[in-house]
């Protein structure tokens, strides 16, 4: 059976190839599998396009809701917040194409217990993206604070996540 890039049994063989005794000749089919599936499909799911890095968006020019997140490989860490209200949520998910996925959010509630929730897809072409070189030639006041606390932003929501896994 081939395996498509988004079926969750891929995630499944990769962990079981991985498992595979290097002695036994099966593991050399499975790091061929590996191989040929990487050529074949990684550069449909954005892992080549979209390089490692922290991005920053903007639902829409007028919003005050702001995205911000660091790709590695596929994966993403970051925080969807609206500024100056307590609305925020941290992100975790993979990258596919332009498509936030498999995302988990942490959010607090009322009583500043974390919620931890699977977070709808976040379609990225529907975002706004600016770059860090607007960012610094802008007078808005949302943006500079983005820019000065983008290390901060990742690293206060990787910790949500280390104490809420």
């Amino acid at each position: 059976q081939e395996l498509k890039p988004v079926d969750e049994n891929y995630k499944l063989a990769i962990n079981l190839a991985k498992q595979i005794p290097s002695s036994t000749s099966v593991y050399n089919q499975a790091q061929d599998a590996i191989l040929n599936w990487e050529k074949k499909w990684r550069p449909l799911v954005g892992v080549e396009g979209f390089t490692d890095g922290i991005y920053f968006y903007q639902q829409n020019k007028g919003s005050n809701l702001y995205l911000i997140f660091q790709k590695q490989g596929n994966t993403i860490l970051g925080k969807k917040y609206r500024f100056q209200s307590d609305y925020i949520v941290c992100l975790r998910g993979v990258i596919r194409r332009d498509i936030l996925e498999d995302v988990t959010g942490i959010s607090y509630g009322i009583d500043f217990i974390p919620q931890v929730e699977s977070v709808d897809p976040i379609n990225l072409s529907k975002w706004y993206r600016i770059s860090w070189d607007k960012i610094s030639n802008s007078s808005k006041y949302p943006l500079h604070y983005a820019y000065n606390n983008k290390d901060h932003h990742i690293e206060s929501c990787q910790k949500e996540f280390d104490k809420n896994p």
